[in-house]
């Protein structure tokens, strides 16, 4: 308010300036001009000058200081004004009053004399000049009233527009991790601060779904931890009690926590990789992929792995993409891992890749039982083995696809899994240039 004020005290001064400005330019230059006409007409012995009334005039004879000729006898001799009006102010100059006047003097000099032509306007009753010292007392009224009204209506306002927001910050205050479902209120304009709400309510719902996902996450681990460690735990008890003089039971307990000790290590180095993908502390490092050199690469790996699988491979364009020749390396062993894990070592494993506009789609298609349609949506989800109980009888701990499916993200790709006679993996990759290529 105080800020409306000083503004709207400005704007009524630069007002009032402009105004006296305006009006002062054209008294002055009524004033000129009508010195000008009684110069001309002057020296052509004109007497009655072509004017206006209003308008009071003096000719002055400066050699002799006589009036020559005045339609005011109390205008006196005044000094030359040059190019610009000048108010003149002379106290009880008169019985019941002061001189106030606006004047315009020059002084012309010819063979017949030095003369001083004076043209003057009487500011005491100038309805202009009244104007304007009005102006300062409008001003100091209207602007108060302004400012009354203005603060009231902007308190209106700024109360109808607060009350949403006391709702949300109450509200607000009393959303935590464990009852992240509540929604802030949203208001009845869809304005600004609905949005804002609306981004919050975004905001929560994914911290919600973060935290079932983080909690789920700590359960597993725990879950596939313990597996191991129970493990581990009873065959030192039984090497403790009387397993240390058994040398065959000796071999077989330090063989078992052996086992056990790499499936925990595994565990952990898959849980380390997903993370400093996600962080993004390692990034793809790009470089071009000829797809059939890289099929033949896991053809030949696979069939030293898995002699009696039969691996084949379709790539009729000769597609080339530009990303992480490594990771996708990574993803596609995963991938026939699995194939080779639940469809056994006899299995027929099909790899193809497609191109698709500015797209390249690669996908791995196994013999075997496939996922089955209530493990689908599923057999990305860390820990996932196919089965609730997440039996630890194929081996493994369900990490796999987990880390495939965060290095397809990070290569600015997808992933999906399908049913078809078989299980699919199906990858979409850009088949463009996505990053720098290092030189």
């Amino acid at each position: 308010m105080a800020l409306l004020a000083a503004s709207l005290l400005v704007i009524a001064l630069i007002f009032s300036n402009m105004v006296s400005a305006s009006i002062l330019e054209d008294q002055n230059r009524e004033l000129k001009s009508a010195n000008e006409i009684i110069q001309a007409e002057y020296f052509m012995n004109v007497t009655a000058f072509s004017i206006p009334y209003y308008i009071s005039y003096s000719i002055y004879d400066l050699e002799s200081e006589s009036c020559i000729l005045t339609n005011n006898p109390f205008l006196p001799i005044l000094e030359d004004t040059a190019k610009n009006s000048e108010r003149y102010i002379e106290e009880d100059f008169f019985s019941d009053g002061d001189l106030d006047i606006l004047y315009f003097a020059k002084t012309l000099e010819n063979e017949s004399g030095k003369y001083l032509f004076i043209t003057a306007q009487n500011m005491d009753n100038n309805p202009a000049d009244k104007i304007l010292k009005n102006i300062p007392r409008a001003i100091g009224i209207t602007i108060p009233t302004i400012f009354l009204v203005a603060f009231f209506m902007t308190f209106f306002v700024a109360k109808q527009t607060i009350k949403p927001v006391i709702k949300i910050t109450n509200t607000a205050k009393t959303i935590s991790s464990s009852n992240l479902e509540n929604t802030l209120p949203l208001g009845r304009f869809n304005d600004e601060i609905d949005d804002l709400a609306k981004t919050f309510n975004r905001l929560f719902r994914q911290l919600k779904i973060d935290f079932e996902r983080e909690k789920q996450f700590s359960s597993d681990v725990s879950h596939e931890l313990k597996t191991p460690l129970s493990v581990i735990i009873g065959q030192a008890n039984l090497l403790l009690r009387w397993g240390k003089d058994d040398p065959e039971q000796l071999e077989k307990s330090l063989l078992a926590i052996k086992d056990e000790a790499k499936s925990m290590e595994a565990i952990i180095n898959n849980l380390l990789e997903i993370t400093r993908v996600e962080s993004q502390r390692i990034k793809p490092k790009v470089n071009k992929i000829v797809i059939r050199e890289l099929f033949e690469r896991l053809q030949n790996e696979f069939t030293q792995i898995a002699p009696n699988s039969k691996i084949s491979f379709e790539d009729e364009e000769d597609l080339v993409l530009y990303n992480d020749n490594e990771m996708l390396h990574q993803v596609l062993t995963v991938s026939m891992s699995n194939s080779i894990k639940f469809a056994g070592s006899e299995c027929s494993i099909k790899l193809k890749a497609v191109s698709d506009e500015d797209r390249i789609i690669i996908t791995t298609h196994d013999d075997g039982p496939g996922f089955g349609d209530k493990n689908l949506e599923h057999v990305f989800d860390r820990f996932f083995c196919g089965d609730e109980a997440h039996t630890r009888g194929k081996g493994g701990c369900g990490l796999g696809l987990s880390i495939a499916k965060v290095l397809i993200n990070a290569m600015e790709g997808s992933i999906a899994a399908e049913d078809d006679q078989g299980a699919v993996i199906k990858i979409t990759l850009p088949a463009g240039i996505r990053y720098e290529i290092p030189e």
